[in-house]
């Protein structure tokens, strides 16, 4: 299981990338050249990131993305869910509740406490965190 796939890693950094653009609008042939991502690539995320609200992007003259949050509020918890949805750490009957043995199985205890500690920290890192 890949938790940062392409699309969180290409994610990230063009967040980054705007960050550094302090709100302006920047058009994705220019990002996509400066960071070295595949332009179709490029647009395909940052349609997903637009359509979570993330970012906002306009066409045509003047057009171009920019972020649509304050950077401080976006944590890495976000843009997974953008590609991934909810985080499970593993989708077996260990975690639900058709598992007779939920009340004192010791592996489904562990691997509650190993997800919720995942995305604790992911949750807790924000964007301003890593640049």
């Amino acid at each position: 299981m890949k938790l940062i796939t392409r699309d969180i890693d290409y994610s990230i950094r063009v967040l980054k990338y705007l960050v550094k653009c302090k709100n302006y609008f920047t058009v994705t042939n220019k990002i996509a050249k400066d960071l070295k991502i595949p332009n179709a690539f490029l647009k395909k995320i940052t349609k997903y990131l637009s359509k979570n609200d993330i970012l906002i992007s306009y066409k045509g003259k003047g057009g171009g993305i920019k972020l649509n949050k304050d950077p401080k509020t976006i944590n890495i918890m976000n843009i997974i869910r953008v590609f991934h949805g909810e985080f499970k750490l593993i989708e077996c009957k260990f975690l639900g509740s058709s598992c007779q043995k939920q009340t004192f199985c010791k592996l489904r205890k562990i691997l509650i406490s190993i997800e919720s500690e995942i995305k604790n920290k992911l949750t807790k890192t924000k964007l301003t965190d890593i640049i």
